[in-house]
């Protein structure tokens, strides 16, 4: 079996699941909740939770991921992909300017290499001295 889709919303997975079995893929859902659960009630976009308890779509026959993929392709849906939140955290990150933390961090380096100058001075001239 191989994962091809997950949602947080069960309708938009059992949708999926028969499209494939108009299709003849074979498929299997894991994580399906009751409508009348509480993560129901409260579902948010916004506050989406842990992605691994969403409900998934798994292709049954290793044969028919690629017809899977493609047919989701075909209506629409991108597939899931292997570290997918990585991807999307590198693609959508903040580009040019340094953030505060950076700023803080290069300030902090600064002073601490100003610092190791004037004591390597100091020394040096208490050296000289005796």
């Amino acid at each position: 079996m191989r994962h091809i889709y997950s949602s947080p919303r069960i309708e938009n997975v059992e949708r999926l699941v028969a499209v494939m079995a108009e299709h003849g893929i074979a498929t299997r859902v894991t994580n399906r909740r009751a409508y009348d659960s509480k993560s129901y009630k409260q579902f948010s976009y916004a506050r989406p939770g842990a992605s691994d308890s969403w409900p998934a779509v798994w292709v049954t026959h290793a044969g028919d991921h690629t017809r899977a993929r493609k047919l989701m392709r075909d209506i629409g849906i991108e597939p899931v992909t292997r570290y997918a939140e990585d991807l999307a955290a590198f693609r959508f990150r903040k580009t040019g300017g340094r953030g505060p933390a950076q700023i803080a961090a290069r300030i902090r380096t600064a002073v601490l290499v100003a610092v190791c100058i004037a004591v390597a001075i100091y020394g040096a001239k208490l050296i000289s001295v005796w």
